[in-house]
């Protein structure tokens, strides 16, 4: 086991590698318990009460920077998965993350959380069918978007993606399901409250009644997202898939996701009548 906390120097780890160092770590801890992983710290990264635990081998950890936001996160990841997080995103207490079965999570930029939020990509034990005894809940990767807001109390699950601009309600559940762009979500599970919305990060908490009056009416287009040539989640896991080890899945992410400044890469589309079908299983179900 290697154990790394702010005294120790990075470069006295050995069989794995931690690229760069954050600008400011408080109340953390890193133990690595494999090899051939690789840590990313971009620039101006800031942790705070933040612990990441690698109990395996080939992962990749890519945290990008945060600017004068701090990140908090917990971190447990198995083997030969990766976690991503882009830049400018704002944790209000440690997101809880745990990546097993060589599958994965991927953030965009500029995301908003809020408290008490799960990550799992995974159920912790296997289930079978009765009649063929094939297991029936494979693990899956999950994908979340640019400018994302998730609320308080929420468990992202297996196969969960959500297009860039979307709000998910406190108290959500995510599934298999994807969430369309521009759109808010709630529910156990989740299920669409409202599409064509977008949101903006300043809180309204000390609100006077000038910048209430104010905050009517949001004239730029700079969170509306829309439709690009191909949908860059598909893409992400078909690479990470292909290559086998973690310097190629980090070279990856680096050159093809984390430079990649298109403003609509991670958009979904809003599927009606998919949404349609699906509401009506579950009405169905229930």
């Amino acid at each position: 086991m290697q154990r790394v906390t702010e005294i120790i120097e990075f470069d006295e780890i050995v069989e794995n590698q931690i690229i760069g160092r954050p600008q400011k770590m408080t109340s953390c801890i890193f133990e690595i318990f494999g090899k051939n992983n690789i840590i990313y710290f971009d620039e101006d990264v800031n942790l705070y009460d933040t612990s990441i635990r690698v109990y395996g081998d080939n992962n990749v950890i890519f945290i990008s920077a945060s600017h004068t936001n701090l990140l908090k996160l917990k971190i447990d990841i198995y083997n030969n998965s990766v976690f991503y997080i882009g830049k400018d995103c704002n944790t209000t207490r440690p997101l809880h993350i745990v990546l097993s079965e060589g599958k994965h999570l991927i953030i965009g930029d500029d995301c908003l959380f809020s408290f008490d939020i799960w990550f799992r990509n995974a159920d912790p034990h296997l289930i079978y069918d009765v009649e063929t005894k094939t297991r029936i809940n494979p693990s899956q990767s999950i994908y979340i978007g640019d400018h994302v807001w998730i609320g308080q109390e929420v468990l992202i699950s297996k196969g969960t993606q959500i297009g860039s601009g979307s709000i998910i309600g406190a108290k959500c559940l995510t599934t298999a399901h994807p969430i369309p762009s521009n759109c808010s979500v709630g529910g156990v599970p989740a299920k669409m409250i409202k599409k064509n919305i977008f949101w903006l990060k300043p809180s309204v908490h000390n609100y006077k009644y000038e910048q209430t009056k104010s905050s009517q009416t949001f004239k730029s287009t700079k969170y509306i997202y829309k439709k690009s040539s191909n949908s860059l989640f598909s893409e992400i896991e078909k690479e990470l898939q292909l290559h086998k080890n973690s310097l190629q899945r980090y070279e990856y992410l680096y050159q093809y996701v984390y430079l990649n400044n298109d403003k609509n890469r991670f958009y979904i589309e809003l599927n009606e009548k998919k949404q349609k079908r699906s509401m009506l299983r579950l009405f169905r179900k229930r």
